[in-house]
């Protein structure tokens, strides 16, 4: 076998993508989801657009480079995704039978740099039965070479492609074992990919509005669709998104907001409340809660969201007797009793109902009132 370069040095087969590209908006969600989860993920070294395929990724494993190569197919056909819809093999007067052709043999193909390798299809259109197999990770058990799925899944696709080998002479079997096929819709992806923002904002320490945040994905999508479009030739670096590149982009574009984040509407309520000095408690609380809405621990979201109503009513009420109230009542005085409030909400709480811990509740005021719907003094008149 002679010798493979590097996926580093290797210049592209084509660059089809980056001069016929014209809205793959759904490849764009795809590949902002890959950069965001490069900033959760350590793992993740490097995200590519449209270069040896729609997406490259680059994962550390164990020290060394693990090349994963996606293809997105965004049509959205009326036909699930079959073994014969997998191997359809184009033919011509120059390539007779079509050999390698067809949308796996195009993807092992990929294999040919001297790193390993490793493959992923993201499909609007869902799978048939016979290649469910595919989704479930890796390294899952009913993934076996010797499990009657894998084995069925395996002579359907050497019935139809059978001899076709990628430069390191992999062949078929090398692409089902290493295969992950995932199901997405583009709503719901750019929903999801909305989610991981938050998830990254949080850990990056940069607080914003859900307007701004939704902002500052829309400038995500236009980064990496930016860099789908460069020629490797003339445009290597911008194609190529690291993560220390993308978190230096993303604190830098986070800031035209500086002004709109939640912990400075939060910190100025609390000076005029004359409690700037709870302001690092409630807002690490507020954080805690929001990370909660996230990734929670320990509520279900059904739950979680009655009891949210409940902060919300309960703060309503009290807010109502207090601008009601002739005699004045200070600030910290006012919040005091919001905490002991919320502190008896257990006690309404229907019995199948979890209590949740104080910080959750706490944190919930504190989202509240970030959000300009609850305050500790009266309005100014």
């Amino acid at each position: 076998m002679k010798d493979l370069g590097s996926i580093h040095d290797l210049p592209p087969p084509d660059e089809g993508g980056p001069i016929a590209r014209s809205g793959f908006f759904f490849q764009d969600h795809v590949a902002a989801k890959f950069c965001l989860q490069m900033l959760l993920d350590p793992k993740l070294k490097s995200v590519r657009c449209e270069t040896h395929d729609d997406v490259v990724l680059i994962w550390d494993a164990e020290g060394e480079d693990l090349v994963e190569f996606v293809q997105v197919k965004g049509e959205e056909d009326d036909q699930l995704w079959t073994i014969a819809k997998l191997c359809q093999r184009e033919k011509s007067a120059s390539n007779k039978d079509g050999a390698g052709t067809s949308i796996l043999e195009r993807s092992l193909a990929r294999d040919a740099c001297s790193e390993s390798t490793c493959f992923r299809l993201i499909t609007v259109r869902d799978t048939h039965s016979e290649l469910k197999i595919l989704k479930l990770p890796r390294d899952h058990e009913g993934r076996s070479e010797s499990a009657e799925p894998f084995q069925a899944v395996s002579k359907g696709v050497e019935a139809k492609i059978d001899g076709f080998k990628s430069a390191k002479e992999n062949d078929f079997s090398y692409w089902l074992t290493r295969a992950l096929w995932e199901v997405a819709e583009t709503i719901a992806l750019a929903d999801a990919n909305r989610l991981l923002l938050e998830q990254v904002l949080a850990k990056e320490s940069l607080d914003l509005f859900p307007e701004n945040r939704d902002r500052l994905y829309e400038e995500l999508l236009m980064k990496v669709m930016s860099a789908a479009r460069q020629r490797w030739q003339t445009g290597k670096a911008e194609k190529v998104i690291s993560r220390e590149s993308l978190r230096s982009w993303l604190r830098d574009a986070a800031q035209p907001y500086p002004g709109l984040t939640g912990s400075r509407v939060l910190g100025k309520k609390l000076h005029d409340a004359g409690l700037p000095n709870e302001f690092e408690d409630a807002n690490a609380l507020r954080m805690h809660f929001r990370q909660q809405l996230l990734t929670p621990t320990y509520l279900d979201i059904q739950h979680r969201d009655l009891i949210a109503e409940e902060v919300r009513a309960t703060l309503h009420s009290l807010r109502s007797q207090l601008f009601l109230r002739r005699r004045d009542v200070d600030g910290p005085q006012f919040h005091a009793e919001c905490i002991q409030a919320l502190e008896r909400i257990s006690e309404r709480l229907p019995a199948h109902v979890q209590c949740p811990p104080k910080a959750f509740l706490l944190g919930c005021m504190y989202e509240i009132t970030t959000r300009c719907q609850h305050r500790f003094i009266k309005p100014a008149t």
